[in-house]
């Protein structure tokens, strides 16, 4: 059985019957974690949204290579003319205090979305791994004894509740 951590902490928290049969509780979370051990949903399910987010993230990034790239020609082309005397010190510094800042700021969405590119690959590779583990803890879970099932659970378990009505949400 377990009992509502509220009303451990104050019967004025919570005054409803606080024990809740085990079998039911686990029943339901081993249901709610079942329904990603099907690789195709889980497939699905992530990368719905992150393969378009991948592509356009990809297609920001190479602009913003091309763009640097562009500065630094620029900034090779001023130094060429600084050098020739077509520029002066002030114009050059001018001109390349504009392409400075500029520079920073598409070196910082730089890093950004190559982070970002980096998790959402990783967030695909997880659609193949997670179904067999998912299964892999299922079948492993039944074979535990009910102290290191409720141990297990507690570790992915954020929150339950579970209404008079008989739902549990996760």
């Amino acid at each position: 059985s377990y009992v509502c951590r509220r009303s451990t902490q104050s019967k004025a928290l919570c005054s409803a019957h606080n024990g809740h049969a085990a079998p039911k509780l686990e029943k339901a979370i081993l249901e709610y974690l079942g329904q990603y051990d099907d690789p195709a949903l889980v497939r699905e399910m992530l990368s719905a949204t992150g393969q378009r987010e991948i592509e356009r993230d990809e297609a920001e990034l190479k602009g913003i290579e091309k763009r640097l790239a562009e500065l630094d020609n620029a900034f090779v082309k001023d130094m060429d003319r600084l050098d020739r005397g077509v520029l002066n010190e002030d114009e050059f510094t001018k001109i390349n205090t504009a392409r400075r800042v500029e520079a920073t700021g598409l070196e910082a969405r730089r890093t950004e979305l190559q982070t970002k590119i980096v998790a959402e690959r990783d967030k695909a590779a997880l659609a193949v791994k997670l179904p067999q583990t998912i299964r892999n803890f299922m079948e492993d879970f039944q074979t535990m004894d009910i102290r290191q099932q409720k141990a297990q659970l507690q570790t992915i378990l954020k929150a339950a509740h579970i209404y008079s009505d008989g739902r549990i949400e996760l």
